[in-house]
C-alpha cells in the first residue's frame, strides 16, 4: 500500500495542515485530509505515484500545457459547483499557476484589484488571502 501521508483527525479546512490531495478524481485514497507534515501534497506514496505517472504519460504525449493543466485541476476542484473559495497557499499546493491566463481586467477600482480568466474559470482575490473561483454560469454571492 505504500506510505501514509495523513492523519485520522477530524478535517478542519482553515487549519495550516489541511490539504487536498493533488491526485484528487483519480482512484484517490483521501481527497480531502489533514497532513502528517507541512510538505505533504498527497495523502498517500500511492496517489503520488499516480499523478507523477500520468504527468509524465501527458507530456511525453505533448498533451500537458500550463494552461491546460490549470483548467483540468480548476474543474477538479469544482466538482459541479458554480463557486468555491480557496486560500492562497491552498490554491497553490493543488498546483495551479495563476501567472497562466487568458485574460486579466480590473475587478474592484477602489481596491485597484484584478481579476482573470482561466478556460472557463474566472478567479478573483475576495480578501487579503481568499480566491474566489467560479464558472461562466454563477449566482453572484458577494
Amino acid at each position: 500500500m505504500g506510505k501514509i501521508y495523513h492523519t485520522e483527525e477530524e478535517i478542519v479546512r482553515r487549519h495550516k495542515r489541511y490539504r487536498v490531495c493533488k491526485n484528487k478524481g483519480n482512484d484517490c485514497e483521501k481527497e480531502e485530509f489533514m497532513a502528517k507534515h507541512a510538505s505533504a501534497k498527497f495523502c498517500s506514496e500511492r496517489c503520488s505515484n499516480t499523478f507523477s505517472n500520468r504527468e509524465k504519460k501527458e507530456f511525453k504525449e505533448g498533451n500537458s500545457t500550463p494552461r491546460n493543466a490549470n483548467i483540468l485541476k480548476l474543474r477538479s476542484l469544482m466538482q459541479d459547483r458554480n463557486t468555491i473559495s480557496f486560500t492562497c497557499k491552498e490554491i497553490d499546493d493543488f498546483g495551479i499557476n495563476l501567472h497562466q491566463f487568458d485574460h486579466i481586467y480590473l475587478d474592484d477600482r477602489r481596491k485597484n484589484s484584478y481579476g482573470i480568466w482561466i478556460g472557463e474559470f474566472n478567479i478573483t482575490m475576495r480578501e487579503s488571502n481568499e480566491i474566489v473561483i467560479r464558472t461562466k454560469i454563477y449566482n453572484d454571492d458577494k
